[in-house]
Order: C-alpha cells, then structure tokens, then sequence
C-alpha cells in the first residue's frame, strides 16, 4: 500500500507539473520537485536495531552493519520531460543508545538498481558519537553531482546504507536502535519548451 500511495503521489505531482509546462508557452521552464524518499522505504529500514546481529563487542575498532538495499521507484522518471539540473538530499537519522561508547559512520548511497552499491563512493557521510542511554541525531544536507542527476531521470534508483561502529574505547558492548526520521530529495529541472 505505501509503494502504490507514493508512487501514485508522485505521478500526480509530475502530471501537474507537466500541465503546468504545457501550457505556460515558450522558452525555458523549470520546476522544483520534493521527493519525501522516506515515504518509499521499508520500515524495516527506517527503525533499526544494532549490537544484537551481528554484536558490537567492546573495544571492537570496526564493526560495519549494512542494512538491506531498498529500490524507490520514480515512475516513468524524469528523463524523457526535462534536463537535471540538480539534485540535493537531506537526511536526518536518530540514534537512542542503550548500551557501550562508539563512534559511528553513516554513509548513504544512492545508485542504479544493476549495480553493488557498496562499490560506490557514499553521497552522504557523516560521523557521529554515541554514550549509554543517549539519544543523539546526525543531520546532512549535500548538493549530489551530475551522475546524481542522471539517477534521477531513471524509472528506479536503489538506497543502501551502511554504519560502521568504532568501539575500540567502549567498556561495553554496544546496542541501540537507529531511527531515520528525514530522507528528502530536491530535484531542479529545466526543459525548453515550444509550441
């Protein structure tokens, strides 16, 4: 039901912008769209517990945890009605820590749905740290590149995430449960239209 909800969204959203192209004359058009990423994932992937599997054992100087890789649909994409001219993604993620002292990296990719995500370098990469019974919230906010923009005008994209702990001064280990509570997308586009 939240896959067909959003991407029916989504398809109002770009038929009510392209009414708009159509009949606004000639010349360059652009248009601003806000994609709420965050509405398409599983919410397996939303709400996350770490330290149970695999464990973060103290003093553990790397522990990555990958998360399920999820396919967001765009509908018939972009491609075929306007130019990228670009992309920024903004996101939000909450951790509660119950247990153990950890640095933490989150990265976010963001690829085409053919390729291993985790052989691109992460559009988003931010580093946090986390104490017992703490609830602590990174926030990044990137304008992606033009490769990102291509992405954009694809029918799917996939989202991975990867966190890597760093426990190595923990006396514990450490647990948790990360919450994302933003994944947003702008895209700008332009395309000259004529009559």
């Amino acid at each position: 039901m939240r896959t067909f909800t959003t991407r029916l969204l989504f398809l109002i959203a770009i038929s009510a912008v392209a009414a708009f192209m159509l009949t606004s004359g000639c010349g360059d058009k652009s248009l601003t769209l806000h994609i709420d990423l965050l509405s398409f994932m599983d919410s397996t992937l939303v709400t996350q517990t770490y330290g149970d599997n695999p464990v973060i054992p103290a003093g553990n100087p790397y522990v990555p945890i990958l998360a399920p890789s999820q396919r967001v649909n765009l509908s018939e994409g972009l491609g075929d009605i306007t130019d990228i001219e670009s992309v920024s993604l903004r996101i939000s993620s909450e951790f509660v820590n119950d247990t153990g002292t950890a640095d933490v990296l989150l990265e976010v990719f963001v690829t085409d749905t053919l390729d291993n995500p985790y052989d691109a370098i992460p559009y988003i990469s931010e580093t946090l740290h986390v104490e017992p019974t703490a609830t602590d919230t990174v926030h990044a906010d990137i304008v992606g590149d033009e490769a990102l923009g291509e992405l954009f005008t694809s029918e799917a994209v996939q989202l991975s995430f990867r966190l890597t702990f760093d426990a190595s001064s923990s006396s514990e280990d450490v647990t948790g449960i990360e919450n994302m509570i933003r994944f947003n997308a702008t895209v700008v586009a332009r395309r000259h239209i004529s009559q």
